[in-house]
């Protein structure tokens, strides 16, 4: 096999059957994680959630999936990735405000949930408000710190976790740390929206570009 495909299946580890990660003292899952509230849901909305999380990776998600995510968070209160799905559609098209108060009313009732946490914390890192988003993020700025007890996270949160905390060590000027949270997130999660988003917020190459570099293609 070589170099180039070695190097290729590295990076994907984990991706394949399910595999944990372990990194940095936590464990990596790449299956869905279901929480209680999953058990709750009809199978009509269990089956949405990977098609409308493919749906809101466009950068102008489409009117049909906004209505679609509107009428599920009115139809299960109780669940609250339709909140996070719906504040990224609202975001994305620009829409600020209501992405603003569907923040406010997830934190209000899932104050705990990792995801509304984030949103608001990048909310208050781009608006100057870097103690705000310290507190959204837990002060030893570690995940362990925020959920002690806690060591499996889905990837899309340990990714989506790291990416804010080094925008908020960026915006304090650490851009030493911020590169080494990058590292660990190309080990993690390098396919993660999360980690090519704080590579290009460092001006660092995206993964592909970096192997090509690395095998002088």
């Amino acid at each position: 096999m070589s170099l180039k495909r070695r190097m290729k299946r590295a990076v994907e580890k984990g991706f394949e059957r399910g595999e944990l990660a372990f990194v940095n003292g936590y464990e990596i899952t790449y299956r869905p994680t279901r929480d209680e509230w999953y058990s709750r849901l009809p199978a009509d909305a269990k089956a949405s959630i990977p098609r409308l999380h493919a749906a809101i990776q466009e950068d102008e998600p489409s009117d049909a999936t906004l209505r679609e995510l509107e009428g599920l968070v009115e139809k299960h209160p109780y669940a609250p990735v339709f909140y996070n799905y719906l504040t990224v559609v609202y975001s994305r098209r620009g829409r600020h405000e209501q992405a603003e108060r569907t923040i406010d009313r997830v934190l209000e009732r899932f104050p705990d949930y990792i995801f509304a946490r984030l949103n608001r914390a990048e909310k208050l890192l781009i608006a100057g408000d870097a103690d705000g988003a310290l507190a959204l993020l837990g002060p030893q700025l570690e995940l362990r710190g925020l959920y002690p007890g806690r060591k499996r996270y889905h990837v899309s949160e340990f990714a989506s976790y790291y990416c804010t905390v080094a925008h908020y060590e960026l915006k304090g000027g650490n851009r030493d740390r911020a590169e080494s949270i990058l590292d660990l997130l190309w080990e993690a999660a390098p396919h993660d929206r999360a980690t090519l988003a704080l590579a290009k917020m460092l001006g660092i190459p995206a993964l592909p570009e970096r192997l090509a570099r690395l095998l002088g293609g």
